[in-house]
């Protein structure tokens, strides 16, 4: 856990150094049709998932059927590693 938990960390400094900010899940002010992007899916190019990261449609919500294989993949940093795989 401490290392996935290491990992999340560097790679929110380095989005930081990136674009001069931590990732945000906050969706743009007023009423809007746009989705709400997770800072998850902003971190995925910085733990070296970029390829789902590209899958994934950012004009889109994440239940959208344009997203299903990004979100069904199983990405095992936000996992601790000693939880039972039945209660993932």
């Amino acid at each position: 856990c401490t290392n996935n938990l290491r990992q999340l960390a560097v790679a929110a400094h380095n989005f930081h150094d990136t674009n001069r900010k931590l990732p945000s899940s906050i969706r743009p002010a007023g009423l809007t049709p746009l989705p709400r992007i997770s800072g998850h899916i902003q971190l995925l190019p910085f733990i070296e998932m970029k390829n789902a990261y590209d899958q994934y449609d950012q004009t889109k919500n994440w239940n959208d059927p344009a997203n299903y294989n990004a979100i069904r993949l199983p990405l095992a940093v936000f996992n601790c590693p000693s939880v039972p795989a039945g209660r993932r």
